[in-house]
């Protein structure tokens, strides 16, 4: 999970990471943090897929407050999760129309903060099928939506017109762009985008070298692009560690 933290003040950051910090080592979870003391600079970086959740300080000291920056971020992104922490318990009507998932008043009590985070939990849970309109099958039928398992998608790439998914079950073919289908894709560590227009699913790699060939468990060899090889091995390496702590080795 990545989330994203605004607080102006460094004494109410420092405490609710920690207490993030502590309630996924509780239950297992990877965790990373984007902090921003005002709302300007993170707004400057957020774009849908940026994060998997928002914890936003509705006072804050100077500029944009907390509830105008949700305001903005919903005209992005109508589903990202947004938890909102203040010391004010003045503001539960504006949090309703932003749709927020959760109201946090400082200073943050550790039962309180366990709450939100189950519920970021259920929000979060990634589907196990990818619903696909438009698709045209191996038979060359086309189905006006097709559900695809996650598990079985290997990798994808970019063609005339569209993306190939490549499955377990066969390849796949949408009219749907990169983008589109990236977006589509839960945010979670194992889909990445190793080149312009291509995406792997690390549930399928065996083994990935320094120089970008990454090898797959069906016996083909995907190559990074050279601008992407770091970043896709530090991905392929946090997601290798992630699912070594899940089986706890």
């Amino acid at each position: 999970m990545h989330f994203a933290i605004i607080e102006d003040l460094k004494m109410d950051m420092d405490n609710l990471t920690s207490l993030i910090d502590e309630d996924c080592a509780i239950h297992g979870d990877e965790v990373e943090f984007s902090k921003y003391t005002n709302a300007e600079d993170f707004l400057a970086d957020f774009h849908r897929g940026f994060c998997s959740a928002i914890f936003l300080d509705i006072m804050l000291g100077d500029g944009m407050n907390g509830i105008k920056a949700a305001q903005k971020v919903r005209e992005q992104d109508s589903e990202i999760p947004m938890i909102f922490t203040t010391t004010e318990r003045d503001f539960a009507l504006e949090s309703y129309d932003v749709h927020a998932l959760g109201y946090l008043v400082k200073p943050v009590q550790p039962e309180k903060l366990s709450w939100c985070m189950n519920q970021l939990r259920n929000a979060l849970a990634v589907p196990e099928y990818l619903e696909i309109k438009g698709t045209v099958n191996e038979s060359g039928n086309t189905l006006s939506v097709q559900y695809v398992l996650l598990d079985d998608i290997t990798d994808t790439e970019t063609v005339r017109r569209g993306c190939i998914l490549h499955t377990a079950k066969g390849d796949i073919f949408t009219p749907q762009s990169h983008t589109e289908l990236m977006k589509s894709l839960p945010h979670t560590g194992r889909f990445c985008e190793y080149g312009r227009g291509m995406c792997v699913s690390f549930s399928h790699v065996s083994s990935m070298s320094e120089n970008g060939t990454i090898a797959l468990k069906d016996g083909r060899k995907l190559y990074c692009s050279r601008r992407k090889i770091k970043e896709t091995l530090d991905c392929y390496r946090k997601y290798e560690f992630s699912m070594l702590r899940k089986r706890g080795v």
